[in-house]
């Protein structure tokens, strides 16, 4: 079971990370993608991995109930990790936050869909 969450969070960080250098960056680099997918795994062990264990408990597949759960944990840990990594509060711009907006969707959706496909409901932490 510990292999198939680990596995979970390792793809999601590939593919959030492969979303960031596709539609936020100009370039690509083998480097900055192995740090932005170790960025984005912390990330999800810190957040998405506790919302996962305690949705676990009654686990269901494709739930849309989880989904939402998903997406608004998946808003808060973007809000805080761009509290952290921006220096000044007054600089979010529009467009900033929409990005947010954008990556956090994604992510929760990704986050979901992995969990939904890789953890069976057999399993219950």
């Amino acid at each position: 079971m510990i292999g198939l969450i680990f596995l979970c969070l390792l793809g999601s960080s590939l593919l959030a990370s492969t979303y960031y250098f596709i539609f936020l960056t100009p370039g690509f680099s083998f480097l900055a993608l192995i740090y932005i997918c170790s960025f984005y795994f912390i990330a999800f062990s810190v957040i998405a991995l506790p919302t996962q264990i305690i949705l676990r408990i009654k686990p269901k597949r494709f739930s849309i109930k989880y989904l939402f759960i998903y997406i608004i944990i998946a808003y808060i840990g973007s809000f805080i990790f761009s509290i952290l990594f921006i220096t000044s509060l007054s600089s979010i711009t529009t467009s900033d936050l929409l990005v947010l907006l954008k990556m956090g969707i994604y992510n929760a959706i990704v986050f979901w869909l992995l969990d939904s496909i890789i953890l069976d409901e057999d399993y219950i932490l």
